[in-house]
């Protein structure tokens, strides 16, 4: 081995060069900093979980958004309501006039505008080939229905007597639907 360089160490009877660096500790001082590791962790643990306070600030924001949010639910669902039975009707009164062509009869819309109601019949033997009802024991829950004429009669070769309009709502919501007299059937507003 030789003599050690000036800007080396000797530990022992080991020999460090000048490009090494020796970190001395006490032994018992990597205890501490593991024990501290620990300590560290524990509080970490203890610190996963929520206060009440914090709890009951979630709550009262969840609160004040559902009653922001709860007035315009009951006004979409309404006007879902009223666009489908909209477009229920508008199907329907479709199917009236393939009814009389298929049948190759004249055919009979009337619709009840008291009880919400709608009836495709056979003219030639009263024999009802379509009912619907859109009140509230149906899934429409509309609230007035008005069809002007109440009566169209539709001949097999798809030419209705009159046009038709029909105004349909729901808790405020009005959809319209017309019928030309070749069976042009569309949503108005």
């Amino acid at each position: 081995m030789g003599t050690p360089l000036a800007s080396s160490r000797t530990v022992g009877h080991c020999s460090f060069g000048p490009l090494a660096t020796v970190i001395l500790r006490p032994r018992n001082e990597g205890m501490a900093v593991r024990r501290a590791a620990r300590n560290v962790g524990a509080r970490r643990d203890a610190s996963r979980g929520f206060t009440l306070i914090e709890l009951v600030l979630v709550v009262v924001i969840l609160g004040i958004l559902a009653a922001v949010a709860l007035p315009n639910i009951g006004v979409l669902t309404a006007k879902e309501k009223a666009s489908r039975a909209a477009q229920v009707l508008q199907v329907d009164i479709e199917r009236a006039f393939a009814i009389g062509a298929r049948l190759r009869k004249p055919v009979r819309l009337e619709f009840t505008n008291a009880s919400l109601l709608y009836e495709v019949r056979d003219i030639g033997t009263s024999t009802v080939r379509l009912t619907r009802r859109l009140d509230g024991t149906s899934d429409f829950g509309v609230a007035t229905m008005t069809a002007f004429p109440a009566i169209i009669h539709i001949s097999p070769n798809g030419i209705a007597d009159d046009t038709l309009n029909v105004i349909v709502t729901s808790r405020g919501t009005t959809r319209e639907i017309s019928m030309t007299r070749v069976g042009l059937v569309r949503r108005v507003r």
